[in-house]
């Protein structure tokens, strides 16, 4: 699950459910596409991609929603919180 939030600070970040295989190098090829990264961040099961722009995280949830990555489909949508950084 992918989650690309569009609120203040975190306006440009995408949260995930992931396939365990994944790793940081796939996440940047993928979404890399939609714009420049600021940060990724996996945990265990999910994933969190952050933009600089909040356009590009909304053109990563509509380019990405429902297609596969590594054999497993995604589900992407806006992040409801600040974001990948806490707790784990």
């Amino acid at each position: 699950m992918v989650f690309c939030s569009k609120g203040s600070t975190s306006n440009n970040s995408l949260t995930f459910s992931l396939y365990s295989r994944v790793d940081e190098r796939d996440l940047d090829e993928l979404f890399s596409y939609y714009g420049k990264i600021r940060r990724i961040d996996i945990k265990t099961g999910f994933g969190f991609v952050e933009f600089d722009d909040s356009r590009d995280a909304e053109d990563a949830v509509d380019g990405e929603d429902g297609k596969e990555l590594l054999g497993r489909r995604m589900h992407v949508e806006p992040s409801r919180g600040g974001g990948g950084g806490g707790g784990g």
